[in-house]
């Protein structure tokens, strides 16, 4: 039975690949495998990346957003009471009351981290810090830094971002 069919092999042409043949095609084959897993993974790091800098940028805009709601909601003189204060007064965040639906300054060190958000976690206890500085180097211009500060997945490296929003005085 074994010589009927290596006799019928040699009659067809037909021949069997090599074990150097397989192992060379495998490794091919593992190469182009390996290529496409890293060339997905970096294509995934960015979208992920991409993703953590848009929310970040929408946070610090949610802020400026409430800074401006809270300067036509009050007079100057509370509004530059209340929110002008430097640096060293401490940063703070701008909060909506969830019952009076009016912006509230909270400190970043305040009890319960409420400057601490993510859309995962609406009520608080998020991965993105957010902070707000008045700076006062010109005097008819105010100058406020929003910041929003993350550590980032997978990597575990901070990121930020910041974005200065200027009020004229009139």
């Amino acid at each position: 039975m074994g010589n009927n069919v290596s006799n019928q092999a040699k009659r067809t042409g037909a021949r069997g690949d090599t074990i150097v043949e397989v192992l060379l095609s495998i490794t091919i084959i593992g190469f182009v495998l390996g290529a496409a897993y890293l060339l997905t993974n970096r294509s995934l790091q960015a979208g992920i990346a991409a993703r953590e800098h848009t929310e970040a940028v929408n946070y610090v805009q949610g802020q400026i957003e409430r800074l401006k709601s809270a300067k036509e909601s009050s007079t100057v003189t509370d509004f530059n009471n209340t929110y002008h204060v430097t640096a060293a007064a401490g940063k703070y965040c701008l909060i909506i009351d969830a019952s009076t639906k009016v912006v509230t300054k909270k400190l970043t060190t305040d009890i319960g981290k409420p400057c601490d958000v993510d859309s995962d976690h609406p009520d608080g206890g998020g991965r993105y810090h957010l902070s707000t500085i008045y700076t006062d180097s010109d005097p008819n211009a105010k100058t406020f830094k929003f910041s929003a500060t993350w550590e980032r997945v997978g990597t575990g490296t901070t990121e930020s971002v910041d974005i200065y929003y200027r009020t004229v005085t009139q």
